[in-house]
This record gives structure tokens, sequence and C-alpha cells, in this order.
């Protein structure tokens, strides 16, 4: 007896028996069904679905095959299933999620809007890991979508957070997805910005490898109340302690460390010990301007904090992308020529980590500063910014209007 890949092709003398051998047909025609339904729903096509369901009954219908056309969008044979059996939208699949949390997923709006008027509790269906449908179109950047659950469920599908504590927004961040982005802030405005997830971090510090991202959210940042609140939780976490407001003040501008009157543990300042990294790195690698431009009116000298590796704050920002802080030190360093060619002792630039990283923005202002000398200074390795760039295309355009212009005579303005 054959059964191809049946469960009976192993042990012919499990199927001896006529209830087994029934059990054996039985199973290889569905396993067969399944793979022709499979095949029926990515073509969309209903009458071959409906043929098979007549043939195989409940006990098809039973299988995961509900959500394989809510996968494909296909609203004419979920139709067909859910008027056979309506507990299909019950089905989950081995990550715990419904058809909706796929359709969604994908991005099929008419799936969409059928499953709800089906069961409008599905709008807050919960996966294995608690994503909802809507965190689900906003991880694959489905604006229309969102737009339609959003009618349907108002602003509460903006603040739901799954387990690991990540709403829609730090999803669509971590995903660059810029138009979900966009739309999500316009709905619910800086709000959104500052929900932490279980390590602390909100969507704009999952933006901060995002350039565009952030453009896009700067607009709705609202400046920090209080100076310590854009700083701290730009710090890295091991080192942040506890401490008072004066204390870290004092900390911040003497750059040492020192014990807190309130248990004796390392103050704020004792980031720069370790590292080498002042609270002015911190907050420019960071993107916090407010911050900089607080911690530049305390103590000018800030500008020029080396950390262990001998980077600067203003290579940090320039690393990041982060033209508006770069802005404000050049506007408030006085010394634009140090900054534009300060080196860290691997001998790169802010041009050289601007380049490398592919912060075309960040590229484009230094050019405008410094012009096309700067593609000239090299690193320790004896490369230039032109070559960190040989992978950046991009990049590469930005820096062709320069590069002709200048040779070892070009001098920085």
């Amino acid at each position: 007896m054959k059964r191809g890949n049946s469960l009976c092709r192993s042990d012919e003398a499990l199927c001896e028996g006529k209830e087994y051998e029934d059990f054996c047909a039985k199973y290889d025609a569905i396993s067969e069904a399944n793979e022709t339904f499979k095949d029926a729903a990515r073509r969309g096509d209903e009458e071959a679905v409906t043929q098979l369901m007549n043939t195989h009954g409940v006990d098809f219908v039973e299988r995961e095959l509900f959500l394989e056309a809510a996968l494909q969008g296909h609203v004419g044979i979920m139709s067909v299933m859910y008027k056979s059996k309506p507990d299909v939208l019950l089905q989950t699949n081995k990550t715990g999620e419904t058809a909706m949390h796929l359709a969604a997923y994908h991005g099929h709006l008419a799936a969409v809007d059928q499953l709800l008027e089906w069961d409008p509790k599905l709008i807050d269906a919960r996966g294995a890991d608690g994503w909802t449908p809507f965190m689900r179109a906003a991880e694959e950047g489905h604006v229309d979508v969102m737009e339609f659950l959003y009618a349907k469920g108002g602003v509460s599908v903006l603040t739901q957070q799954a387990n690991p504590g990540t709403t829609a927004l730090h999803k669509a961040v971590n995903w660059g997805k810029s138009a979900a982005v966009s739309q999500m802030l316009e709905w619910g405005g800086g709000a959104l910005l500052d929900i932490k997830d279980n390590d602390g971090d909100t969507p704009w510090d999952y933006a901060e490898d995002k350039p565009e991202i952030r453009e896009t959210m700067k607009k709705y940042k609202q400046p920090a109340d209080d100076i310590f609140d854009a700083v701290k939780p730009a710090m890295r976490k091991p080192f942040v302690c506890s401490s008072t407001k004066e204390e870290m003040r004092s900390s911040i501008i003497r750059g040492n460390a020192k014990k807190t009157s309130s248990g004796g543990h390392p103050s704020f300042g004792l980031h720069s010990m370790v590292l080498g990294e002042t609270a002015m790195h911190a907050a420019a690698e960071k993107g916090h301007l407010a911050a900089v431009n607080q911690l530049l009116e305390w103590d000018p000298k800030l500008i020029d904090a080396r950390s262990n590796s001998g980077k600067t704050p203003f290579v940090g920002a320039a690393e990041k992308g982060h033209v508006d802080v770069m802005t404000a030190m050049i506007d408030k360093g006085g010394h634009k020529q140090d900054l534009l060619t300060q080196k860290d002792k691997d001998g790169w630039t802010a041009l050289h980590y601007a380049a490398s990283g592919g912060c075309s923005a960040a590229v484009s202002q230094l050019l405008e500063w410094g012009g096309g000398a700067l593609l000239n200074i090299k690193d320790n390795d004896g490369d230039t910014p032109w070559d960190k760039a040989k992978n950046q295309p991009e990049i590469r355009e930005i820096m062709k209007k320069y590069k002709p212009m200048c040779r070892s005579r070009c001098m920085i303005m």
C-alpha cells in the first residue's frame, strides 16, 4: 500500500485493519485537499473551495485554512468558509494571531473590513506577544488599513502596548515606515513620542539611526520641561543612578564622578569617568537639542570634551545625522574650522562619520560649511571621507560638486 507523504507510509502494518485503512484514506484525502485549497486560495477560486468543502465537510473547514484565505486577502473564499462554520474566526496560527492580524499585516483592507463586520471585537485581538492588528498594519506601513482601524477603534489603538511594552509607533519607527509614523503623530500628537517600552525606550529613541523619521518627529517633539528629562534618558542605563538635580548639574559641569549625599551611589557624572563621555556627548548623539543648548549655556567648554576614543560631541552629532544639533554647536562654538576638522583617535572627522553612516543631510551641511577641503582629510589608515562613501552612491553624489573644485590648496573658510 503506497500513500505518498501520508501518516501511514512508514508502517504498512498499521493500516491493515479496515477502520485504520479508512482513517488513513481520509487523512490522505484531506492532506491533498489542503494543498489544493492553498492553490485555490492563491487564485481566488471560490468555486474550487466550495467544492472542496462540500466534499470534505466540517473536518476540512476546521483546519486552519481560513487563515490562508485571510493572508491572501480573498474575501469571497473567507465568506464561503464563514457561512459554513462561523467559529473559523477563532482560528489562530502558531503565534496566536487571528485572520485579522494576517489581513492587516498584508494590507488587505477589504478582508479587514469584512472581518470587523463579522466580529467587531477582532480589532482588539492579541497575538502571543500581545500584538494587535493595528500594530501589525503599522509594522508594514499599511496606512489605509491603519486609517480604517483608527476610525473604528479611536485613539486607543495608538496607545495599546504589546508584551514588550511597544506601541504601534514603536513598530513603525523600528521598521522605518515613515508614512505610518507621520500619520500616527498627526492623530495622536507628540505624547506618543514619550511612551516607553519595557526597556525604557521611546519611539524617539528607536529613531536614533533614522534621520528621516527623526525629522518627521521633530515638529511634534516637545522641549523637555526640565533639562534633566532631556539628558538623563540619553545616558546609557548602567551608569544612570539617582541623584538630586543640583548634584547632577554640578557633576555635568565638572565632568567628574562624585558621591551623592543620598546613599553614596555614583552620580550622573560617572558616565564621563567610565567611557570618557560627558552628558554633552550623550545629548548630542541622541539629538536632544534643548539639552545641548542648556549644557553649552552652563559650560561652553563642554563643546570640546573628548571621550576615551577622542570623539567630540560635534563628531557624535554628525555620526547620527543630527543637523540641528550640529548647527547649534557651530553657532555657539565660535570656532567652526576646529569643529569641522576635529579628529578622534582613529583620525576620523565628523565628515568621515557622516559619510560612513550614510547621513546625507549631515554630509551636505558639513560640506556647505567647510567646502571640498574636508574631502581631503585622511584618517590614520589614509582614508578620506570620499573613500568612506564608496558604498554610499547618494553620498558620493553630494560630494561630487565639491570634489572637482578642490585640491590640496583648498582652505576651510
